[in-house]
């Protein structure tokens, strides 16, 4: 089995681009999820919460994290595993910056340039798409984990992938069916009800 890490000093990190300029910072941040020093790991994920996924947002860089990222998530005795799932679903759940940002007004892009970046931000968010794929079944399981916040995200990304999930309406109704905290099941019935619309 090869080294989770194995090319990751392969990636132009200073050439992509994350939420804050350019991603030279994001390797050592993914050897940050390893580390034995619980503050170094909670720093990293943190970070990685800011920039390769912004409230939200997804960027050019975070593609390039996600097999990375994929693999450590597949070594359940990671001390940051729960925290690594979380991220690859909010990924797996994010929206282009210019996709959200557009018709706010605050953008200073418009016409052939906002375009051209809206192009360019539907090839990385593909990108993302199809490197999600394989791990969504095993992502989706989280709805029923006993960690509240595991479980919300898991809905999150039912929702936002429900064009993947034939039976997404089914999936989160039966997962509200144990559900105990009102906000989740809050949340879930607003979607579910704008399903029905």
């Amino acid at each position: 089995m090869k080294d989770w890490s194995d090319g990751l000093d392969e990636v132009p990190w200073e050439n992509l681009k994350h939420a804050y300029g350019d991603a030279g910072d994001v390797p050592n941040l993914l050897l940050g999820l390893t580390s034995s020093d619980e503050n170094v790991r909670k720093n990293s994920i943190n970070e990685l919460y800011g920039n390769i996924w912004h409230q939200g947002t997804v960027y050019e860089a975070t593609p390039y994290a996600l097999p990375f990222l994929v693999r450590l998530h597949s070594i359940p005795d990671l001390p940051a595993h729960n925290d690594i799932a979380t991220l690859l679903m909010l990924i797996g759940a994010g929206r282009g910056f210019y996709e959200v940002h557009s018709t706010s007004g605050c953008l200073p892009l418009d016409g052939t340039i906002l375009e051209d970046a809206l192009i360019e931000e539907e090839q990385y968010r593909a990108k993302i798409r199809t490197k999600m794929l394989p791990i969504l079944s095993d992502l989706v399981s989280y709805r029923h984990s006993s960690n509240r916040n595991l479980r919300e995200v898991a809905l999150g990304l039912i929702e936002a992938n429900r064009d993947y999930f034939d039976d997404a309406y089914k999936l989160i109704e039966t997962a509200l069916e144990n559900e105990t905290d009102e906000t989740i099941l809050e949340q879930m019935a607003e979607v579910l009800e704008y399903w029905d619309e």
